[in-house]
């Protein structure tokens, strides 16, 4: 019988969810780069996603002063979400991936 090593077992796997992780980021950055309201591109240009390897957790957001604002508006300005809708239909792609 041959040997069963769980730490190799455990790299494999953490090494497949953050590959994993990864491409879920990329694929809500892109989305909400196409999203994005374009006036200087500043603004869809700072989007970004970072992935952090010890939680298993990724993050995505945007890096420009503005983005805030955009997405959830002012007194001055009427919100253009771009990020929440990014996010939402990934989350349907990924629900419909895991049935």
């Amino acid at each position: 019988m041959e040997n069963f090593n769980g730490d190799a077992l455990k790299r494999q796997v953490k090494h497949m969810l953050v590959a994993k992780l990864r491409a879920i980021g990329e694929g809500v950055a892109d989305l909400a780069r196409e999203k994005c309201p374009v006036r200087t591109g500043k603004l869809r240009d700072s989007i970004i996603y970072v992935v952090n390897e010890d939680e298993l957790k990724v993050a995505i957001g945007a890096t420009h002063f503005t983005a805030r604002f955009v997405e959830l508006g002012t007194h001055d300005q009427a919100p253009e979400p771009y990020l929440r809708p990014a996010l939402a239909e990934a989350a349907s792609v990924l629900r419909q991936e895991m049935h």
